[in-house]
């Protein structure tokens, strides 16, 4: 199933349809028994995208999308956790270097196994406090903390258009 939400929703509304359309597929991946792969309507996969990810061990499996200008979407923990701020903050990877091992991944390029769509919803809200466009971040803080395995696949570099007609 795809849902483009484009050009349709202003902040600072426009996330609550995003998680809407993700818990939909979420919903109809756990019916028929499928993984999900959640891809941003701005995002180019490579061709071998799924084939690579798929294969890699994990629970959580994410490829290489720019975040801005020079950081991906791979996050490391931090600790302690604090009461008001997410858990992560940016893991310096390399591209074509294989699996790693991380705390979170964007959903950018997110593939998620069946087992853990059961246990988890998309959501706005870690630890009692709601995020704007952080349900990415959410989803795998959650899974972190119930003992998923999340990887960044970096042979898997994707391109990210941050305004028309710009990929990096």
């Amino acid at each position: 199933m795809v849902v483009d939400l484009r050009n349709v929703f202003e902040p600072p509304h426009y996330m609550w349809p995003i998680i809407d359309s993700r818990n939909l597929a979420r919903k109809v991946a756990l019916e028929r028994g499928f993984d999900l792969w959640v891809v941003d309507s701005d995002v180019k996969l490579p061709p071998d995208a799924r084939s690579k990810i798929e294969a890699t061990e994990g629970d959580i499996i994410g490829g290489l999308v720019k975040t801005n200008l020079q950081d991906y979407a791979v996050y490391k923990r931090d600790e302690p956790l604090t009461p008001k701020s997410l858990p992560h903050s940016y893991l310096t990877v390399s591209p074509n270097t294989g699996p790693v091992e991380c705390a979170a991944v964007g959903g950018g390029c997110m593939f998620i196994r069946n087992y853990v769509l059961e246990k988890i919803e998309f959501s706005d809200t870690y630890n009692g406090n709601k995020y704007i466009k952080a349900d990415d971040q959410i989803y795998c803080a959650k899974a972190y903390d119930m003992g998923f395995k999340i990887v960044a696949q970096t042979d898997v570099v994707c391109l990210h258009s941050h305004e028309p007609g710009v990929w990096v």
